[in-house]
């Protein structure tokens, strides 16, 4: 079973890499959404997450609504708070090209 699990996420990041998808965007309003969160409560959950690190970043709903649109990148800090935040790695929230 762990397997075919592997051999799906190599299928997955291979149909981005091929594609040179970056349909990070979509996916992260999606994730968003699925948790019913409003962008006000992603912003919060992910300075909540920084806080426990003793970091406070500068974060609104305006830079999420540009990530969701993708408009801009999350940069790889971001990347990975939103990781954490969703539960998922970078394939599936389409951070990797």
């Amino acid at each position: 079973m762990k397997e075919r699990g592997n051999r799906l996420i190599e299928q997955t990041a291979g149909m981005i890499k091929a594609e040179g998808i970056a349909n990070f965007g979509p996916l992260l309003r999606r994730e968003r959404e699925l948790h019913n969160w409003s962008q006000q409560e992603l912003v919060r959950r992910i300075l909540d997450l920084c806080a426990e690190d003793r970091e406070y970043p500068a974060l609104d709903t305006k830079t999420v609504g540009r990530w969701e649109r993708g408009e801009h990148k999350p940069s790889l800090y971001y990347r990975k708070r939103l990781c954490q935040v969703f539960g998922r790695n970078s394939i599936q929230l389409g951070f990797i090209e």
